[in-house]
């Protein structure tokens, strides 16, 4: 009996050293002996402004403003610290955006100071890893044709850090006068800048899954064509006013020419190969009227874009796809219009009903600029 007492008091402390070993502290670890770093961790990102609705949040897009990120390393947590920052338009000399072959192309050009403000001159961490400073931007920015494509960037150079040992300031090849973004110049790459490139895009840019109903008239004789769901045998008007809108209809893509006006590329089928044009679509508000960007091409029209269109009952059927198991609501655009080509003598009439399918906000992009010594 005593043994039996004995081994069950044996096993209960066993148990018992299991469970509270289970909730030690947490453990603390040292920082790299080589101390801690701050950096920025990309010198050269993309950031788009996202103007108008969005699965993801983009509030501070609609706020026209953004934020300018830098991390550290060589600890396990972060640090209550502050990096000074200040804007080095130095940073864009002798550097260019590429063409396809590699070539060198536009110049990197720093944006102008009238196009924004930087609302701090440092970079508070907080306590965490990571910190960031705030930009405004301007509508001297957004009136600019040019902001809708990689051409301004935001040249931010740490100056100074409290809290972390050092800047991350690399390390030049000996006997050189370096330039940060030469790569050539250096045996350890500097981290301690960045040329943020910021664009923007409007409120209707973005892929749209598209349906619509195309009556062309050749020498002629009109030929009405539908478009919808290539999986489908019928393809009738009475089954595309049956079938709900889904990813096997044609995907189209809508561009930002300026804040009032989108770039809408379409194609016609026709007798002989298919016949193309851009058309403009011009917005005020929510209302839109359509030119032809094409020389001897004229179009007309108009349409209407409908904010979260798919929550009215009778875009019930356009409704597709959901986030984190809940319905997503998507921003519609329908067009009626039509276009004349004058040199081929073709004319076309067409409604169209778009939905938003996605405006890619999801994915990263950087540049990759090329240094040319002058």
């Amino acid at each position: 009996m005593k043994l039996k007492k004995y081994i069950y008091g044996v096993a209960l402390g066993a148990v018992s050293l299991t469970f509270a070993s289970c909730y030690n502290a947490d453990k603390e670890f040292p920082d790299y002996e080589g101390g801690t770093t701050a950096y920025f961790a990309y010198q050269y990102p993309v950031r788009t402004l996202i103007l108008g609705n969005d699965i993801y949040d983009n509030t501070i897009d609609n706020e026209h403003k953004c934020r300018i990120w830098s991390t550290m390393g060589g600890a396990y947590g972060g640090r209550d610290a502050v990096v000074d920052v200040v804007i080095d338009e130095t940073l864009c000399n002798d550097l260019y955006f590429t063409d396809e072959g590699g070539n060198a192309a536009a110049p990197v050009m720093p944006m102008p100071k009238d196009y924004y403000q930087l609302l701090s001159n440092s970079i508070p961490y907080k306590g965490n890893p990571r910190g960031y400073v705030e930009v405004q931007f301007t509508d001297a920015f957004f009136n600019d044709p040019l902001a809708v494509e990689n051409t301004y960037v935001i040249p931010l150079r740490m100056t100074k850090v409290v809290g972390i040992d050092s800047i991350l300031v690399g390390k030049p090849r000996e006997g050189l006068t370096p330039a940060r973004p030469n790569s050539e110049d250096w045996e350890v790459l500097p981290k301690d800048y960045v040329l943020y490139l910021v664009k923007y895009m409007n409120p209707w840019q973005g892929k749209y899954i598209r349906r619509g109903v195309d009556n062309v008239t050749e020498k002629g004789n009109t030929k009405t064509i539908v478009r919808k769901d290539t999986t489908l045998v019928n393809t009738d008007l009475e089954h595309y006013k049956e079938n709900p809108v889904n990813q096997n209809d044609e995907i189209c893509g809508i561009t930002t020419k300026n804040m009032t006006q989108a770039i809408f590329p379409v194609s016609f089928k026709t007798s002989g190969a298919s016949i193309s044009c851009n058309l403009i679509l011009t917005f005020n508000g929510n209302q839109c009227t359509i030119s032809s960007d094409d020389e001897n091409v004229t179009a007309t029209g108009s349409g209407e874009f409908i904010e979260k269109g798919t929550e009215r009952s009778e875009y019930k059927d356009y409704q597709w796809g959901s986030l984190n198991g809940e319905l997503v609501q998507r921003d519609i655009l329908r067009l009626a219009y039509e276009v004349n080509f004058e040199k081929s003598n073709i004319q076309v009439s067409t409604a169209d009903t778009l939905v938003v399918q996605t405006r890619e906000s999801n994915k990263k992009e950087f540049f990759s600029p090329l240094y040319v010594k002058q």
